[in-house]
């Protein structure tokens, strides 16, 4: 399990951009789980499959929304354009 980790993915909404922060605003929501070595288009393709399932949609665009500050909580968004910044996203993670 070491080599795997989870996501939640959110969709069928609105990313909120306050500030320095971002917020989620979503309809739907799926968990799946990825290996750590996991190419952005082999990503992109599981959820897209997972998605069109329970929902007849695609996703256009993925955005990881990661924690920048404690007290209070607060997030940001990163865009997932390629393969380095998924090893960013699971490196964060």
């Amino acid at each position: 399990m070491d080599n795997q980790f989870f996501v939640c993915v959110y969709f069928d909404g609105i990313i909120l951009t306050i500030t320095i922060e971002c917020i989620f605003e979503c309809r739907q929501q799926i968990a799946m789980r990825f290996n750590r070595n996991v190419l952005l288009d082999d990503m992109k393709g599981r959820i897209n499959a997972k998605i069109v399932r329970c929902c007849e949609r695609r996703i256009s665009k993925l955005f990881y929304k990661f924690p920048i500050s404690t007290d209070p909580i607060k997030f940001t968004k990163m865009e997932l354009v390629n393969d380095e910044d998924v090893e960013t996203m699971i490196a964060l993670y």
